[in-house]
């Protein structure tokens, strides 16, 4: 929750800051997803948008590249 609240709190600086530019977003939501096997499953699943940590795994980095949908 520590990440999250951050993240909000910078968007929150910087539109203040800087002003609104870009869309409004209506809805964030942070999920944590135990490892890259199964993070990369979601993304191609369609059930996740983002994995935030490098892939080490030689084989899940192939497949992701391999995917024009991901």
């Amino acid at each position: 929750m520590k990440v999250a609240f951050s993240v909000v709190l910078s968007l929150l600086v910087g539109l203040v800051v800087f002003g609104q530019t870009g869309a409004w977003v209506d809805e964030v939501i942070f999920q944590e997803v135990a490892d890259a096997p199964t993070a990369i499953a979601m993304i191609e699943a369609g059930e996740l948008d983002l994995f935030a940590y490098a892939l080490t795994d030689a084989e899940l980095f192939a497949r992701v590249q391999a995917n024009p949908d991901v």
